[in-house]
């Protein structure tokens, strides 16, 4: 909780330059956006080892990548369409910048 509002994530990873959508699950989605329809703060985490970056992803963006039938995600697309998240300490992630 923050400020009163329910906090909850999906974390994913790639060690490619993109991301395969269907390694997203559609309940994981599902409940993303319906969590965020209910005012809790709602996303995924992405991280891609080649880069090793962080990005926080607004599920509603995914969702409408999806009924695009795109199959993947290039991270240069992701990162325009994210928030960088950086790391604070080793392990320790600032979720909520």
């Amino acid at each position: 909780m923050l400020n009163g509002k329910f906090i909850c994530f999906e974390a994913k990873t790639s060690n490619e330059d993109k991301f395969i959508l269907k390694n997203i699950k559609q309940h994981q989605l599902e409940y993303l956006i319906l969590m965020q329809s209910h005012g809790a703060i709602a996303f995924f985490v992405f991280y891609f080892s080649k880069q090793n970056e962080f990005y926080k992803v607004d599920p509603m963006y995914i969702d409408s990548e999806l009924k695009k039938n795109k199959k993947s995600l290039h991270f240069e697309e992701l990162k325009e369409n994210s928030i960088k998240i950086e790391l604070n300490f080793p392990g320790v992630l600032n979720l909520l910048q």
